[in-house]
């Protein structure tokens, strides 16, 4: 998808994250400054796509936003 949004001039992305980052927490709000818990593997592909994004967007000139759904 990435790669796809670049080599199509395409100039931002959101990727559709997940709460899920935060574990099991009885933290209400969550705030974006705390760390991640992944407690599953689900969790843990949906911060490694805002890793990915986050290291193609410098790369390769593509904005992008993640959106961490509750």
């Amino acid at each position: 998808m990435l790669q796809a949004a670049s080599r199509n001039k395409i100039k931002r992305l959101v990727l559709a994250s997940s709460s899920s980052i935060y574990g099991d927490t009885d933290q209400f709000p969550e705030k974006e400054e705390h760390l991640p818990l992944l407690i599953s593997p689900y969790a843990l592909s949906k911060l490694a796509g805002e890793y990915y994004c986050r290291i193609f967007s410098e790369f390769f000139n593509v904005e992008t936003v993640c959106l961490r759904y509750f």
